[in-house]
């Protein structure tokens, strides 16, 4: 198997259809690579309604990204959560309660 690679393909994506796309990289070691390889990437999603109640959303974000290392023993895609990149959610704007959850961590990051 060979794995393509599409990196130059992101920003053409981006401009025709908005920022959901952006460059990434499949790191060394997926599918028996030996090297890492530039790709097309667009964010996965947890989606709730509006009017789903902040600690519900609170909870579940709370359980992805405090039990990143335990989820990651089963899904070993978990590993790569990151809260920096995970607030970048555009054309889909973060639930209140989700935005207050980032807010704080990055607060008490910052102390």
């Amino acid at each position: 198997m060979r794995i393509v690679p599409l990196a130059e393909q992101a920003a053409p994506l981006r401009a025709a259809y908005g920022l959901v796309y952006r460059p990434a990289a499949i790191p060394a070691g997926t599918y028996g690579s030996a090297e890492s390889v530039g790709t097309v990437a667009i964010p996965d999603l947890v989606v709730c309604g509006p009017g789903t109640p902040a600690p519900v959303v609170r909870a579940v974000v709370g359980a992805l990204f405090d039990g990143r290392a335990a989820i990651a023993r089963t899904v070993p895609a978990a590993d790569a959560l990151d809260r920096r990149s995970a607030i970048e959610t555009d054309p889909v704007p973060l639930h209140p309660a989700a935005a207050a959850w980032f807010r704080e961590r990055k607060a008490y990051a910052q102390r």
